[in-house]
């Protein structure tokens, strides 16, 4: 394990670097910051004050990692804003691999807009997570934002494919939010309901809120 303090723990401006391998980075404002290109992240855990992981550049894939949270989901750590923030275009957050699921607790903080992961590009793909909830139910309702909340365009969150539905369950002000863009998509998703027992595990804590909002 390595623990990394500092404003960002760690800048990734390079291409085709692997970072993984049960890495745990600890920042003030974001655990990890990514400006390059075609990056993996694979088995690694964000936890930060501000964001988790900033993804600034394209083509970059995240993959079975723990957002938000310590080893195992015992401690939720909520971020101020969001867990995963994609502001680049054409990156994969999670997959239909045994394995690629990320799990995705304790983001953004009480008061806040932050959401589970937040699509500021565009053509970005989520799918196969559990956000806001973990894999196993244990833990949930840490996360006092969005599940998912998307401002840019022609993103697909889910899939067509039964393996590409994210678990998008638990969170304080909603499931799914599509506040601006065009021609984003969502299918096989499942909101609402805890894995393992099927059991209603609802979104939003207060009236008005919804499991999917189309603005």
């Amino acid at each position: 394990n390595l623990w990394v303090a500092g404003s960002d723990s760690c800048l990734v401006s390079g291409t085709n670097t692997l970072l993984g391998g049960n890495l745990f980075w600890l920042g003030r404002d974001n655990a990890v910051r990514v400006s390059g290109v075609s990056n993996r992240f694979l088995n690694c855990a964000f936890v930060s004050n501000n964001v988790g992981l900033r993804l600034e550049g394209n083509y970059n894939v995240v993959q079975g990692c723990r957002v938000g949270h310590s080893g195992g989901g015992s401690t939720a750590w909520p971020h101020r804003e969001h867990g995963i923030s994609v502001e680049g275009d054409y990156n994969q957050i999670g997959g239909t691999n045994d394995g690629a699921a990320n799990v995705i607790l304790g983001s953004s903080a009480a008061g806040s807009d932050g959401a589970g992961i937040m699509l500021w590009g565009d053509h970005n793909v989520v799918e196969g997570n559990f956000i806001g909830v973990s894999e196993d139910r244990l833990w949930f309702g840490d996360n006092y934002g969005w599940g998912v909340r998307v401002e840019g365009s022609y993103n697909t969150v889910g899939g067509w494919a039964v393996a590409s539905r994210n678990w998008i369950s638990g969170n304080r002000r909603g499931g799914i939010w599509f506040q601006s863009g065009i021609s984003n998509f969502a299918g096989r998703n499942v909101i609402g309901l805890a894995p393992v027992a099927w059991d209603i595990l609802a979104n939003g804590d207060q009236p008005g809120e919804h499991g999917v909002e189309i603005a």
